[in-house]
């Protein structure tokens, strides 16, 4: 690699993917959510950076596949690979191959940062609940306040059952 590669090769970053365009992946509402992703540039002597192709590594229960697909496109790419189920978790981090003005050798980006996915739940039957309300009275004369709402989860031993809990909220 000459020294004009790896001054390039450094300058680039990618920041961490983001998911349908939001700005964390968590309860996302598809099977298959579009990535995007952006670009940092720390020399400012870079110039014309031009994405080639893109590699996305997807990570699930362990198992790492990586995908690689020619294209300049950063934005709300198609997921790569097998959708995903309710509740599933996925860590997903990218990099760029691409050239710059000063050198038409295709030079890849480090990868970027993991970044985690994880969807709602996305079918109707999976949804049990039990409603709460809160304590206070509403009246349309005085400013409306916010609702406190809470509920405690009792039980024995709970505290070293559960190790991980995950509340999915919505109104009615």
């Amino acid at each position: 690699m000459t020294e004009t590669q790896m001054r390039i090769a450094r300058a680039i970053s990618l920041q961490a993917p983001t998911f349908d365009s939001r700005q964390d992946g968590l309860g996302v509402g598809n099977t298959e959510p579009r990535i995007s992703w952006r670009f940092l540039c720390k020399d400012l002597g870079v110039r014309g950076w031009q994405q080639r192709e893109y590699h996305i590594e997807l990570s699930r229960t362990g198992v790492v596949e990586t995908y690689r697909v020619e294209s300049p496109e950063s934005v709300r790419v198609p997921w790569p690979g097998a959708p995903l189920s309710s509740r599933e978790r996925a860590f997903v981090r990218v990099r760029s191959i691409g050239v710059a003005q000063d050198c038409e050798t295709l030079i890849a980006t480090n990868w970027s940062s993991w970044a985690s996915v994880e969807t709602g739940l996305l079918n109707k039957e999976e949804w049990s609940s039990q409603l709460i309300t809160g304590q206070q009275e509403t009246s349309l004369e005085k400013p409306i306040r916010p609702l406190l709402l809470r509920r405690s989860f009792e039980g024995p031993d709970i505290q070293q059952r559960i190790s991980k809990a995950r509340l999915y909220v919505t109104a009615q």
